[in-house]
């Protein structure tokens, strides 16, 4: 039930950015707000540890279900206020785009074949698996090939996450014309990532430094993936009503692809040793590359239509 209600914060927060900021403010605010999920993950650890020497696992739990009820309180109080704020502003016309009388929601099916989201689907499931994998394995690989302590590997925990903080950063920095077509954008992402997992494969068992490295690497370039897959495509889908519900999708198939890693990969690795479960990350990640590729001009001509619509409708 946890995960479950999680899952479903995002949409809503895509929706809100689509339909309600200007198209201006809409990449920045994608952007930033992909910082707070490695920033919150640095804040779990460190807060877990603190809590789990000081108190007790229960601690853990109180402390993130206070903090939950806490921020809802919040945001619906301060949500009320800005609501509020606008009706009584002279700019509503300046943050409200796109109301909800002039939008037509068009046919999903139709819209998920004629755009490419369809294909995107596989680079957001593998991305999701690359993401939480490499986070949840990290550890157990460098402590079952290179003989790891336990504080190291706790130590392990946070190093990804600050890595991952900054991959927001260098994404942010990025040329425009280099992020125009996410799709295209996420296919060179997998394209450095593949290589690094080659090299991570003929090193995994060699060299510790270069393992975590290269797993830094893709791990980083998966945090730009996440960036062009779950928070920047969604929100051009606004001015035809289905941001939310793209979000969705694309979100749901990164659960998958979490949910494989969590699992397949543990097996794989623990049956076959750990080459072939990076073997495994390798060929979805080709596979993503493939699915990117094949999906970027269906996706670069959509994408043009819709926002040829928006500026229309503003």
């Amino acid at each position: 039930l946890n995960g479950l209600f999680q899952s479903t914060m995002w949409s809503p927060i895509a929706r809100i950015f689509a339909e309600q900021m200007p198209p201006d403010e809409r990449k920045k605010c994608c952007n930033n707000i992909a910082v707070t999920y490695p920033l919150a993950t640095i804040l779990a650890y460190v807060l877990a540890t603190v809590l789990l020497t000081a108190w007790n696992w229960r601690g853990v739990f109180l402390l993130a279900g206070g903090m939950i009820v806490i921020t809802g309180i919040n945001w619906m109080i301060r949500m009320s206020w800005f609501e509020k704020q606008i009706e009584t502003s002279d700019e509503i016309e300046v943050i409200e785009l796109q109301p909800k009388q002039t939008q037509k929601k068009e046919n999903m099916l139709r819209l998920l074949l004629l755009s490419g989201i369809v294909l995107a689907t596989i680079p957001a499931m593998t991305h999701g698996m690359l993401r939480d994998g490499i986070q949840t394995w990290l550890p157990t690989l460098m402590t079952q090939n290179f003989h790891f302590g336990t504080s190291a590997s706790v130590a392990l925990d946070i190093i990804i996450p600050v890595f991952n903080m900054l991959g927001v950063f260098f994404t942010k920095a990025l040329p425009k014309k280099w992020t125009e077509n996410e799709l295209k954008a996420s296919a060179a992402f997998f394209a450095v990532t593949i290589i690094a997992l080659i090299v991570l494969d003929l090193l995994c068992n060699v060299s510790a430094v270069l393992s975590l490295i290269l797993l830094t690497v893709a791990s980083t370039c998966m945090t730009g993936a996440n960036i062009m897959l779950i928070n920047l495509i969604p929100v051009h889908f606004g001015v035809v009503g289905r941001a939310s519900s793209v979000t969705g999708i694309l979100n749901c198939s990164a659960y998958v692809g979490s949910a494989i890693s969590s699992f397949g990969v543990g097996a794989v690795a623990q049956n076959f040793g750990w080459g072939s479960a990076i073997a495994v990350w390798v060929g979805f990640s080709l596979l993503a590359l493939l699915a990117s590729l094949g999906g970027c001009r269906r996706w670069g001509v959509y994408e043009h239509r819709l926002d040829n619509r928006e500026r229309a409708k503003s």
